[in-house]
């Protein structure tokens, strides 16, 4: 199994060390707007699969993470005014409650059983939030220890919210730093 951000940046040149990982299945956890903004780009040959973890979403506040750090007026007009917090607030929370939420798990979980769609690879845009989600569930369903799905959980913290802050001060520069107060991008 691999965790993935999304694989739209997978240069032609780097496609034959992707197709040598023999993944076998791609499994995008990202909304029909981020699949469209940013299609994977695969091997041939892979299963490419599905699985709208917010597509019941009214806003999907997780998936407009990068929609909020390009944009200035987007930023304010979803953000500004103290509405950052209940916003992620409930947007992570669905992540794991929706009807859509259920159903993307639950195909995920279900396909990773059957050796046809393994190796396998999912992802959402960064790789981290539904992503993340996702792995440590599969992980505490395979009987690894809270402190080892802790520690993996928390490698994110260490490897992409690096990555993440040139996009995140660019972000608040432009719209200053109590618009863009959520726990995805701080650096606890």
């Amino acid at each position: 199994m691999y965790r993935s951000t999304a694989l739209n940046k997978v240069a032609r040149a780097d496609m034959a060390a992707f197709a040598g990982l023999g993944i076998r299945a791609v499994y995008d956890l990202r909304t029909e707007a981020e699949r469209t903004a940013q299609p994977d780009r695969l091997p041939p040959g892979t299963e490419y699969v599905v699985v709208d973890v917010l597509r019941d979403s009214a806003d999907a506040a997780p998936a407009q993470i990068l929609k909020v750090v390009t944009d200035p007026q987007a930023a304010e007009e979803m953000l500004g005014g103290g509405k950052a917090e209940p916003l992620f607030e409930r947007g992570y929370r669905e992540i794991v409650s929706l009807p859509s939420a259920c159903a993307a798990y639950h195909r995920l979980f279900s396909d990773l059983t059957g050796e046809k769609h393994r190796p396998a690879l999912f992802h959402c845009t960064t790789g981290k939030d539904r992503t993340g989600w996702a792995a440590a569930s599969l992980l505490m369903l395979l009987g690894v220890s809270d402190d080892l799905v802790m520690k993996e959980y928390l490698l994110t913290n260490a490897q992409l919210l690096p990555a993440e802050r040139p996009l995140n001060d660019h972000a608040v520069s432009y719209s200053g730093p109590s618009v863009l107060q959520w726990p995805s991008l701080s650096t606890q």
